[in-house]
């Protein structure tokens, strides 16, 4: 059941075999600092509810197979600094409460497909350095989130994500604050009646 710090500054492992992980629950940290792990096998990762820092440092990794974590409640840091993954297949985080630090550092990451974050508690950098960062699908935003700022999320997203994201976070039951930078907020600065 736990598979959390596995193959922990296995720094010189490129690939690994298939393994069973189907009773698997804890992934905190199982491929932390594989810098040079390129692939990942398929994994069952249906019992899993832990997957924060999965992934961490593995900056050798460009793609990411489909995993199921549709129990899955902490996500912290699961693909900081990946700086060459370009994409995530769609996770299913309905029950997610921890987001913080997801993506960050994910410099060629383009895309991030659809996000449940209805249970976030926690959304702090979740897009940090995230500079290539383009199209974005976030749902039932709770929290006050950046997704663009400055230097530290200087990503420029389309129109369509950034409506998409006004408007999700229009529903939240109280005040919450989207930080966009200026470069965004010019981007859709006549298109406030849509919004």
């Amino acid at each position: 059941t736990d598979f959390s710090c596995m193959l922990l500054y296995c720094t010189s492992i490129t690939t690994i075999p298939s393994i069973d992980t189907s009773n698997g629950t804890d992934f905190n940290r199982m491929f932390h600092c594989c810098y040079n792990l390129t692939t990942i096998p398929e994994l069952d990762t249906s019992n899993g509810t832990d997957f924060n820092h999965m992934f961490v440092y593995c900056s050798n990794l460009t793609t990411i197979p489909e995993l199921d974590t549709s129990n899955g409640t902490d996500f912290n840091s699961m693909f900081e600094d990946c700086g060459n993954l370009t994409e995530i297949p769609e996770l299913d985080t309905s029950n997610g409460t921890d987001f913080s630090y997801m993506f960050s550092g994910c410099e060629n990451l383009t895309t991030v497909p659809k996000l449940d974050l209805n249970l976030a508690n926690n959304v702090d950098y979740m897009f940090k350095n995230c500079t290539n960062l383009t199209t974005l699908r976030l749902y039932n935003i709770r929290k006050s989130i950046q997704i663009g700022s400055g230097t530290d999320c200087g990503h420029l997203l389309t129109v369509d994500s950034l409506v998409h994201t006004i408007k999700e976070l229009c529903k939240a039951e109280t005040q919450q604050t989207l930080t966009m930078g200026s470069a965004n907020l010019e981007k859709i600065s006549g298109l406030y009646c849509k919004v």
